[in-house]
């Protein structure tokens, strides 16, 4: 299909950025390399993600890369720490293990120490198992070395609609899953074709592992979409997909087959102005956040738990939510923006409060006694109650001052409307 073949074009690096790329990294494991060698380490380096799968994207330039250590019981953290010393601004992540991050010359590294296993029941972190998954990829890559092409098309895609990640405040597909379906099913297309029928509960066990891998899998993990890890065969990589971005993707997939365009590999900026423009006369909220600096997963978590107490406040004092979203950059200096379409920034200084039934006299003496005016309605006492928040703005700049927003981020404001 040409309309793949101009999308895979225009979203892969030139050879000049690959050949600027692949240096950076060079030098970087022939770096690590030669302090494990100094400092006599046993351990070797291997290159993950899709730096090993050559799968990267224009202007998306990340690198993976695995620092296997021998059995040893000191911390595999701590000693890599001291080997990434020369590199400048390195910033240990915490996790079930540490790990590191770092750039170089518009290149972001990730340094995972993992310990060497030749199996699966030999893990003893989950992050043990990774060198494993990438060898496994690779394998099946070498055999089908063209279906680079079809796993960069599904990353798009799915980059393009926020469907890309597992972590917790996104619930969609890792990369790892990326790489399984489109090998799963030989190509893109393919894929496309039988997600657009899926429902959820179906199973997809590449190695046949499993007579019944929905009792062999651990119910815990079961999800709306089964996918058997060809390495470790208990596990479903796909555990992290919620129901609703499963749906979401194969609403897609009929979208795409319907008709392809490459708008749907394209992700749109969320921009003050394209925002405006669709809330049109109606009213915009935007709420910045900056959260405190922490994981990915956990700062990412923290602005969704963010979000989703304005909108569930807004909505509690009266406010007519028509649409809402938000959106997770995450850098050196991460933020996040919230946004909110309102039918009104104000509403009416009343509202409506209902009583007790009129058959139940003593609450309905009660009610009468608290409020200065009551109404009756279909048996049933009604007075109109002053709200303490008539403007949605008002309301949110009170809210931002709370625990719930200030204890999980380190900064929130409303953008003025200027």
């Amino acid at each position: 299909m040409k309309l793949l073949d101009a999308v895979v074009k225009e979203h892969t690096p030139t050879p000049a950025e690959m050949r600027k790329l692949n240096a950076v990294i060079r030098e970087v494991l022939s770096a690590i390399r030669g302090e494990l060698a100094r400092r006599n380490i046993r351990a070797e380096v291997m290159l993950g993600g899709s730096a090993a799968k050559r799968t990267f994207l224009k202007h998306d330039f990340d690198c993976d890369c695995f620092v296997r250590f021998a059995p040893t019981k000191q911390d595999i953290s701590d000693i890599t720490e001291k080997v990434l010393a020369r590199f400048p601004d390195v910033e240990r992540v915490p996790g079930s293990r540490d790990y590191f991050q770092f750039e170089l010359r518009g290149v972001a590294f990730e340094i995972v120490p993992v310990m060497k296993v030749d199996s699966h029941k030999e893990v003893r972190n989950v992050t043990d198992a990774s060198p494993l998954h990438v060898g496994w990829i690779m394998r099946h890559l070498r055999r089908k070395p063209a279906l680079r092409r079809d796993i960069l098309l599904l990353k798009l895609l799915l980059k393009a609609n926020d469907l890309y990640g597992a972590e917790s405040y996104i619930r969609a597909f890792s990369g790892h899953v990326v790489d399984l379906l489109v090998l799963a099913y030989g190509g893109f297309p393919q894929l496309a074709r039988a997600a657009a029928q899926w429902k959820p509960g179906v199973i997809i066990d590449v190695e046949r592992h499993h007579q019944d891998a929905h009792r062999a899998l651990n119910p815990s993990k079961h999800g709306p979409l089964m996918l058997v890890d060809p390495v470790q065969p208990e596990r479903n990589a796909a555990a992290a997909l919620s129901e609703e971005n499963f749906l979401r993707f194969t609403a897609l997939c009929r979208a795409f087959l319907k008709r392809p365009t490459k708008g749907m590999f394209s992700r749109k900026e969320l921009s003050e102005s394209e925002l405006r423009r669709k809330a049109g006369e109606r009213t915009l909220l935007l709420v910045d956040l900056a959260p405190k600096r922490q994981k990915r997963d956990i700062m990412g978590a923290k602005c969704l738990k963010v979000h989703h107490f304005l909108r569930a406040s807004l909505e509690k004092h009266g406010f007519l939510l028509e649409d809402s979203g938000w959106r997770f950059l995450y850098g050196k200096e991460s933020t996040a923006l919230l946004w909110y379409i309102l039918s009104s920034d104000t509403i009416e200084t009343h509202r409506e409060h209902a009583g007790p039934p009129l058959s139940n006299t003593k609450h309905a003496d009660i009610f009468r006694k608290k409020h200065d005016a009551t109404y009756e309605r279909e048996g049933k006492l009604y007075a109109r109650v002053k709200r303490k928040h008539t403007s949605a703005a008002a309301l949110v700049r009170e809210l931002l001052a709370q625990p719930e927003v200030t204890g999980r981020v380190s900064r929130a404001a409303l953008r003025s409307r200027g």
